[in-house]
């Protein structure tokens, strides 16, 4: 029995790590070609590696949609494979979307030929109450690449730096710039999504739409610290709180059933979107050099030590061994 890596897009090689590092001999797979929407490059994978593979493989998906799609093929078409689902991302709206996405990932998780990780515990618990599954789902951080910290190091400014794209509560951080006008922030947001603000921008508050990769960790890395308020209980954010800690910024986040797995115990800060916790955190921490510096210095020894490339690729191996035990 063989195990293959499935990656999501055709040009992607951000996870190509784990078939060069693992013990485990990997197959790597891609979709056939490069296509303008990335569903279709996610399901052209799905039956590619599927077509790939025989009975009693084991097909690792480093996107968890591609592990559920994988699984319906193969229920619909009475295909036997074993698959790995690399941290779940189910989103918590309420939406008849989001609904039917729950209802897929809820009888696909519960196969006996898939298991499934998450990035923290708390939201392993939140979703199988979501679900009303009773599912043991492997505990997998997000992986904290070493060379984070040979990027984009630059002499910090005094801002406050709030960016990204999935679960950002941008007319929350509006308020709280507002409510500290002699603060300056920079919001880094996708296309489009300025035109979705309930709030007014205040004046010492900069928006910068549609920038790209290296200008967006460039202002981070201008800013004195990093604020990102979320509006969801899912997995957002985490790369950018890497990205912060690599360049040894102190994160201010929400507090949520994953950010609590990361951040805390010193490790920057974690607080209820209450915009007076906020105000007074950001203006102690701005005055306060040196407790800035040792919390941004907690976060980054703890992601070096749990969230290793080698850890994440053990995590997986052991997913592996654990689904070929079934």
């Amino acid at each position: 029995m063989k195990a293959f890596l499935l990656i999501d897009e055709f040009h992607d090689h951000y996870y190509d790590f784990v078939a060069e590092l693992s013990s485990i001999p990997l197959n790597v797979v891609r979709p056939s070609r490069n296509y303008k929407k990335k569903q279709l490059a996610w399901v052209d994978g799905c039956f590619k590696v599927i077509k790939e593979t025989s009975k009693g493989d084991t097909i690792i998906c480093t996107l968890d949609i591609q592990a559920i799609i994988c699984s319906w093929i193969c229920t619909l078409f009475f295909i036997k494979r074993k698959i790995v689902c690399v941290n779940i991302l189910l989103k918590d709206k309420d939406t008849i979307k989001n609904r039917v996405v729950s209802f897929l990932y809820k009888k696909a998780i519960t196969r006996n030929n898939v298991m499934a990780s998450v990035t923290s515990s708390e939201y392993g618990h939140w979703l199988n109450e979501k679900l009303g599954t009773n599912v043991k789902f492997f505990l997998q951080h997000d992986v904290f690449h070493p060379y984070y910290e040979k990027q984009h190091q630059q002499k910090p400014g005094k801002s406050i730096f709030c960016g990204g794209r999935n679960g950002r509560d941008w007319n929350f951080m509006l308020k709280v710039a507002r409510s500290l006008p002699d603060v300056r922030f920079n919001l880094v947001v996708s296309e489009g999504v300025e035109e979705s603000f309930q709030e007014p921008i205040p004046p010492n508050a900069k928006i910068y739409s549609n920038v790209n990769y290296d200008r967006f960790y460039q202002l981070m890395c201008e800013s004195l610290m990093v604020c990102l308020p979320l509006d969801t209980d899912a997995p957002a954010g985490l790369l950018v709180i890497f990205h912060a800690a690599a360049n040894k910024k102190m994160v201010i986040t929400t507090d949520t059933v994953v950010t609590r797995e990361y951040i805390g115990e010193n490790r920057g800060v974690i607080l209820p979107n209450h915009i007076q916790q906020w105000n007074e955190s950001i203006l102690f921490y701005m005055n306060n050099h040196t407790i800035r510096e040792k919390r941004a210095n907690h976060l980054l020894s703890f992601l070096n030590m749990y969230c290793s490339e080698r850890q994440y690729i053990m995590g997986i191996e052991q997913m592996v061994n654990e689904i070929n035990k079934q």
